[in-house]
């Protein structure tokens, strides 16, 4: 290691612990460190992460739009590499309070298929935070359930116990209850019994009395029209809303812009990192 000039201080440090293990526990420490690295054994990621066009720091100072997009079939690959980002993210953000003069723009942060993307420890922690440094998060998913395979249900309700909720027509029965208990109950008269009159000598009777029935009964949550949404915020009455579809209104397409462009990324293989001749080996690079 004396005679590697190209790592970081951290890196030592760390390098000396691994080499004060024994030789089985080290094994086992480098097993461990290959398997979180090898992302970036793919030129296309090494590429995308060696450098930045965008500052984190800038994002309330200035107009800024980041987007993250990737297929299905690299979703769980590039989960470590997103939570890396929103852990970054995250930091960033809550590093200071924000001064309403120097940094004007509050920060929306729209995560699609959330409970598709793995386990963002960060994020759970910090989402009632963030909203005191001017952060919002808006989080979609397909069904409440997927939440509970990356977290227990008492962490879940970090992203179940938000403030402002909505919901459209479902095919989960168990979501679609969900949902019906949030919306509450709504007082009806009925008659039990039997009311008395008096025709001729002829009595009939009834009662009436009043009891409360779900706002929305779950199948009819489940039979909303495609153009019906359920509105839900704490302290206030429930919303059924027409959803606005923005391609069916004229407006909502004056304002819509072409797709953004997407820089082309220069592909370069680091003799370093992918050339086999030149690749030794990480515990190569710490013996040395």
């Amino acid at each position: 290691m004396e005679e590697t000039e190209h790592l970081d201080p951290e890196f030592y440090r760390n390098g000396y612990s691994y080499l004060n293990n024994h030789e089985k526990t080290r094994s086992s420490i480098l097993e461990t460190f290959s398997g979180y690295f090898e992302l970036f054994d793919d030129p296309t990621i090494d590429a995308a992460t060696a450098r930045s066009d965008f500052d984190l720091r800038q994002l309330r100072r200035e107009k800024i739009t980041i987007y993250i997009g990737f297929t299905d079939d690299d979703m769980e690959r590039l989960s470590p590499l997103l939570t890396l980002f929103w852990q970054q993210l995250i930091s960033v953000m809550i590093k200071n309070l924000p001064d309403p003069v120097e940094e004007p723009y509050p920060l929306l942060c729209l995560i699609d298929e959330f409970s598709s993307l793995g386990r963002i420890e960060r994020l759970r922690r910090s989402l009632k935070l963030l909203r005191e440094y001017r952060v919002r998060c808006v989080l979609i998913m397909q069904y409440i359930a997927q939440t509970y395979e990356q977290y227990t249900h008492d962490e879940a309700k970090a992203f179940t116990n938000i403030k402002t909720k909505i919901a459209f027509a479902t095919e989960d029965i168990h979501d679609a209850e969900y949902v019906s208990k949030l919306l509450g109950t709504r007082t009806v008269k009925v008659s039990a019994g039997s009311t008395s009159t008096q025709t001729q000598g002829y009595s009939e009777s009834k009662s009436y009395n009043y009891q409360a029935i779900p706002l929305l009964r779950p199948d009819e949550i489940m039979r909303l029209p495609e153009d019906q949404t359920l509105i839900m915020r704490t302290g206030h009455t429930p919303v059924k809303a027409a959803q606005m579809i923005w391609y069916q209104d004229s407006e909502m397409k004056r304002l819509t812009c072409g797709a953004t462009p997407v820089p082309q990324q220069s592909i370069q293989h680091h003799p370093f990192i992918h050339h086999k001749s030149f690749k030794p080996s990480l515990l190569e690079v710490l013996e040395t």
